[in-house]
């Protein structure tokens, strides 16, 4: 059991070993959405987890500031 679980890993590399490539579909998706420059290959990727994380954090809520919010309401048809 032990050793099937080795071989699997060497196989199929979890993010956070080296050596690890993501999935085309997954790197073409965050190219997509900007997270990764279009000329970056998927081998070329370093820390698929901080990317994942920029990814995540461009969904986040953000408010919108103050000034801009009270020039929105000044501004009545």
């Amino acid at each position: 059991m032990i050793v099937a679980g080795q071989e699997f890993l060497d196989r199929n590399k979890r993010f956070d070993m080296t050596g690890f490539v993501p999935r085309t579909d997954w790197f073409r998706e965050m190219k997509r959405y900007g997270m990764v420059p279009q000329c970056v290959k998927p081998e070329e990727a370093t820390d698929v987890y901080a990317i994942e994380q920029d990814y995540w954090r461009s969904l986040w809520h953000q408010t919108e500031p103050a000034a801009t919010a009270k020039a929105k309401q000044s501004v009545t048809p």
